[in-house]
């Protein structure tokens, strides 16, 4: 009997990109956003008009996904998740062509047990 599927996003569900984002802004422009304006937001949506234009430059960077912090036991999880259910992890990255190589790279170095194929990279 095959095992029932499950999906997994990546950025901000197993690697902390929000948090990465917000650090690199912090560093090049010294403004610390209010946590609570920016928390379980979407950033366009809780930081000044000028402060989006600078964070959506972010992820047209080379090398700005590969060093992204595991989400605290995402790892521990899927694996166990993987003894009971078909995993595939989902991650946006057609828009951002440089993302493509930094995420398969960060997922096979923090995710091993991921094989190739159970990853889809969308639009």
């Amino acid at each position: 009997m095959a095992k029932p599927a499950v999906a997994i996003d990546m950025d901000d569900v197993v690697a902390l990109y929000t948090k990465k984002v917000l650090e690199t802004l912090r560093t090049e422009t010294g403004f610390v956003p209010d946590p609570e304006k920016t928390q379980g937001k979407f950033l366009s949506q809780s930081l000044e008009p000028h402060y989006v234009e600078i964070v959506s430059s972010f992820p047209y960077r080379k090398g700005f996904f590969r060093d992204l912090e595991v989400m605290p036991h995402s790892r521990e999880i899927i694996k166990w998740l993987t003894e009971y259910f078909d995993v595939t992890i989902v991650t946006a990255c057609m828009m951002h062509p440089n993302s493509l190589n930094d995420k398969l790279a960060w997922l096979n170095r923090n995710f091993p047990f991921i094989p190739p194929q159970k990853i889809i990279f969308c639009g």
